[in-house]
């Protein structure tokens, strides 16, 4: 019994400390925080719909750096863009949470669009334009 129970706090300790990782889906998209290239993606792109991507709780903010929750995060972030579908996703906001009882913050947030892209279309919509 006191083994498993061992196993268990090794397991939770090992998994808090690490960022959430990129699935294959998630692999396939393309994190965009630049507004230049943002607005060119909303212009010549699909929007498939809104995303958020989190990482961090209470019970495993301390075990966790502040990058690896943040890395975390933006990764769950592409996740969920590539369960759509997505080639890219463009972050809209991001956000820590800091409550005051905390010394460090406990999670980080982000939103996004989350947009499918042919490189094709885009090359061609941009020579009609010129």
């Amino acid at each position: 019994m006191k083994k498993s129970a061992l196993v268990v706090v090794v397991t939770a300790v090992i998994t808090g400390c690490a960022a959430n990782p990129v699935t294959y889906e998630g692999q396939r998209v393309r994190y965009i925080d630049n507004d230049r290239v943002a607005v060119e993606i909303e212009r010549y792109c699909e929007w498939l719909g809104d995303v958020s991507g989190n990482q961090g709780n209470f019970f495993t903010a301390d075990l966790t750096s502040e990058r690896n929750m943040m890395e975390g995060a933006r990764n769950d972030l592409r996740n969920e863009a590539g369960k759509l579908g997505a080639t890219h996703v463009v972050v809209q906001s991001h956000s820590s949470v800091q409550p005051e009882y905390a010394i460090g913050s406990i999670g980080h947030n982000f939103t996004g669009s989350a947009f499918k892209c042919d490189s094709q279309e885009i090359k061609q919509a941009r020579a009609e334009e010129a």
